[in-house]
């Protein structure tokens, strides 16, 4: 997942087998305007491992969702790997009516970050 507010730096956020990845500029550093990236390795027990990604297994999403346009403000993109298989979705400040379990997985996933890093 990555979040990209305007006029700042992104927050790159991966989870994988067990780990969540936190690379920033913004939410780590001390200084927002600094242009070394951090980076933070995160060991997940298997229970808050699923309780993050359980909506998104079952998950029945629309390929593409209404149309939306915007200026200024955060752009959000959520991926998903699967050996060859991928999906890519991203939106512009409020997610679209079609995902919005990824917008809730996002938030959750912002609100488990937020806790670690704070």
């Amino acid at each position: 997942m990555e979040i990209v507010p305007a006029f700042s730096n992104p927050l790159t956020i991966t989870l994988c087998e067990g780990k969540l990845v936190i690379k920033s500029t913004v939410t780590l550093s001390e200084n927002p305007y600094s242009d070394n990236i951090e980076r933070r390795e995160i060991a997940l027990n298997e229970h808050k491992y699923k309780s993050l990604i359980e909506g998104l297994v079952s998950a029945k999403i629309p390929p593409i969702a209404d149309f939306i346009m915007g200026l200024d403000g955060t752009t959000y993109s959520i991926s998903f790997s699967n050996g060859f298989n991928h999906a890519n979705y991203t939106w512009r400040k409020d997610c679209p009516k079609e995902w919005q379990v990824l917008g809730k997985s996002t938030d959750d996933m912002l609100a488990f970050v937020k806790d670690l890093t704070s």
